[in-house]
């Protein structure tokens, strides 16, 4: 299962076009999104333009508890991007 927490509609009728029915997606900000669910991975999608490295210290800070024991965060802004790019 893979869930996807985005506050901006264009970026989540984008995620709607290119991901399949058992992915779940939620219309909110990741700084405000709270479940009991724990999770492998969750990727923090902060772009590198205009943020800093507090807010990426504050998601991993919100959100830590959200991991499976042996979880991981990952970062993938420009791996991303790429993605994006190449299934446009």
């Amino acid at each position: 299962k893979t869930t996807i927490v985005e506050i901006n509609p264009n970026i989540i009728n984008m995620y709607r076009d290119r991901c399949d029915s058992s992915w779940q997606i939620v219309n909110c900000d990741a700084y405000e999104y709270s479940t009991d669910e724990k999770f492998d991975y969750i990727v923090i999608d902060i772009w590198e333009q205009g943020h800093n490295t507090d807010d990426l210290d504050k998601m991993i800070k919100i959100h830590n508890k959200h991991l499976n024991e042996n979880g991981k965060f990952l970062w993938l802004d420009k791996i991303f991007r790429k993605y994006l790019e190449a299934t446009a």
